[in-house]
């Protein structure tokens, strides 16, 4: 499995690979800044992006990589932002700002799930979902 990583902040963008390939070593994580996303997802073909990106960059992938998980890490747990993001074909939302536990665990379980062959688009029970039984708006 392969996970892109992409942000613009060399400062949060590295140690957060760093953190992630702690917790899964045989996975290959990449970092990429927004400016040459596009180009490193087509030479890298990830499996998942896990993003701090604006919505058109998530609509662009969406149709250009049907099959791509996408993760799209927000900065506001906001209903009106979290719903337009899911709508623009985030499969998954997660708060860059959050420190809390449950929210990083959510995502690690995120990545586990894809990495075990369960984590296709809308594949991880844990994700709320607009429109879905259950499901909050909130991230």
């Amino acid at each position: 499995m392969k996970i892109l990583v992409i942000d613009g902040h060399t400062n949060f963008r590295e140690p957060f690979c760093e953190f992630l390939h702690s917790c899964f070593p045989l996975i290959s994580i990449k970092g990429s800044d927004e400016k040459s996303a596009m180009q490193t997802v087509r030479s890298f073909s990830p499996d998942m992006v896990i993003m701090d990106t604006g919505l058109e960059m998530v609509r662009d992938l969406r149709l250009n990589e049907p099959g791509l998980a996408i993760t799209l890490m927000v900065p506001y747990n906001m209903p009106e932002y979290v719903n337009a993001a899911y709508l623009s074909g985030a499969d998954h939302i997660f708060s860059k700002h959050s420190a809390a536990f449950p929210e990083i665990n959510r995502l690690l379980g995120i990545i586990r799930a894809a990495a075990e062959g369960r984590g296709g688009r809308y594949a991880v029970e844990a994700v709320n979902k607009p429109g879905k039984a259950g499901a909050s708006a909130e991230a």
